[in-house]
């Protein structure tokens, strides 16, 4: 994922509705299952599902960690 879109990913998160991901289109279309190192699941969309799944965990400890 660019890093541009990831930190616009992360600026417009909003904790008070945590099961929505800002850009989540965007997102899905730079993920490339051939080029993971971390892969999950058997194919793309096994891949795709399990990164929406732990994506907004993951936003909000970066929030913690590295946003005001």
């Amino acid at each position: 994922m660019p890093a541009d879109l990831l930190e616009t990913v992360i600026s417009l998160y909003d904790p008070a509705v945590p099961d929505t991901i800002p850009r989540l289109d965007d997102i899905r279309e730079t993920l490339d299952y051939d080029k993971a190192t971390d892969k999950h699941g058997q194919d793309f969309f096994d891949h795709s599902g399990a990164l929406e799944e732990s994506l907004p965990q993951w936003i909000r400890e970066t929030q913690a960690k590295y946003h005001d």
